[in-house]
């Protein structure tokens, strides 16, 4: 066997073993890939399915603090720290939090400098005007961590939407019962 015979089969040697590692070290990617695909798509369904027993708790809710409530605890199973703050008399209050070190009883308790979380604060209206917000922030690092916020803000404005249908609903009993009261008297 010469040199170049020699140099040859050596060659192709390194070639053959180089061509089965790289294969290999593809095949390994793409599982590694699917596997974390696989891992995306269930907590995309949890998520999905999460969101869609969230909406339908709202829905089941016939007061406003069954409403408030029910979006504190959708928030809370999204978030690691969640705050309901609420308008009265021209100034915000909490109504309920969960997740802080300590009970936040004032909005700016809310606020930590310390955290790099991701938040989202989304409105809560009724007819057009701004009734308390929804805060909720993740403290995990998480690539995902900012995923959860447009669930937050459907979850907000549903709830919001909630509470006009009640509101309403108690508007129109209310002037109903004013109704059938003067009716009455005006029979007698």
């Amino acid at each position: 066997m010469t040199t170049d015979d020699h140099l040859r089969q050596t060659l192709a040697a390194l070639t053959d073993h180089l061509r089965d590692s790289v294969t290999q070290e593809i095949q390994n990617v793409a599982t590694t890939i699917t596997a974390w695909q696989d891992v995306r798509i269930a907590a995309l369904v949890d998520a999905n399915a999460r969101l869609r027993e969230s909406i339908r708790a709202i829905d089941r809710a016939r007061t406003l603090t069954g409403i408030l409530g029910a979006l504190m605890d959708a928030a809370t199973s999204e978030a690691s720290r969640v705050a309901i703050v609420l308008v009265r008399d021209g100034r915000l209050q909490v109504w309920r939090s969960a997740g802080f070190a300590s009970n936040a009883q004032h909005p700016l308790d809310l606020f930590d400098d310390d955290t790099d979380a991701s938040c989202a604060c989304v409105p809560l209206t009724l007819r057009g005007e701004v009734v308390g917000l929804l805060y909720a922030d993740r403290s995990d690092a998480a690539p995902d961590a900012v995923a959860v916020w447009p669930a937050i803000e459907m979850l907000a404005r549903h709830a919001s939407r909630a509470l006009e249908a009640v509101t309403a609903f108690r508007t129109a009993q209310v002037l109903a019962r004013t109704e059938v009261r003067r009716e009455k008297e005006r029979v007698r």
